[in-house]
């Protein structure tokens, strides 16, 4: 068991940094959690892992102790002093790691989504945007919102997004908000769909009988203001 645990580890195991504490731990509970191990690392737990009694479980908590402190960049590996890296060994050291990685990395890791999410919501439009570059920069603030306290649910993140595109994207402020697109990933889906063919984009705007009716032309239609 232990070694079918470790290697279902090795692909796409997040690097822990000073900023993405909640990523990280994220990740490891939740593996934790499918293998019924969570509880030997829960720090509001005192459950015990033994030996003689669960030699399996024991060895796939060393074994993903050692895999955390191999996923940590220079700067978190230096919060755990070489005394501490002597004394955490073994699985029953794994949930007085995770305390100290968590007192140690945590407020800085909330200090740097607060200015993610700050980004997010100020940064806006840059004058040689392009709906691509926007649409990415704007997904990138949002993934690594990802987990943060002061993450804005979904649709308030589209509401932002929606408010920060140029008037000649009127037609996409209106779609998203015609089809209810509230889901953040979703809706950019849809932007960097119409940026891929930024050209024939205008048929797709909101031709429905409002004013400002475009001329028909084929294959692209700019709308009028």
């Amino acid at each position: 068991m232990a070694s079918s645990i470790g290697s279902s580890f090795n692909p796409n195991i997040p690097v822990l940094r000073v900023y993405n504490w909640n990523r990280w731990s994220q990740f490891w509970k939740s593996k934790l959690e499918i293998y019924q191990l969570w509880q030997y690392v829960d720090p509001s737990s005192d459950s015990v892992v033994d030996e003689s009694e669960n030699p399996r479980e024991y060895r796939a908590l060393c074994d993903i102790a050692s895999s955390m402190m191999d996923y940590m960049d220079a700067t978190c590996q230096a919060r755990i002093n070489s005394a501490d890296r002597q004394r955490l060994h073994g699985a029953g050291a794994v949930r007085e790691m995770w305390k100290i990685l968590r007192d140690s990395c945590d407020i800085l890791s909330r200090k740097y989504e607060t200015q993610v999410v700050d980004k997010f919501h100020k940064e806006g439009w840059r004058s040689d945007d392009t709906l691509a570059t926007f649409t990415h920069r704007m997904r990138g603030y949002w993934n690594e919102m990802a987990g943060a306290d002061e993450c804005p649910s979904g649709e308030g993140a589209v509401v932002t997004l929606i408010t920060m595109l140029p008037d000649k994207y009127s037609f996409l402020q209106q779609r998203l908000m015609r089809e209810r697109r509230f889901d953040f990933l979703d809706a950019t889906d849809l932007c960097l769909v119409m940026a891929a063919n930024e050209e024939p984009m205008g048929i797709l705007s909101l031709n429905d009988g409002t004013a400002g009716r475009p001329q028909k032309r084929p294959r692209g239609l700019e709308s009028t203001s």
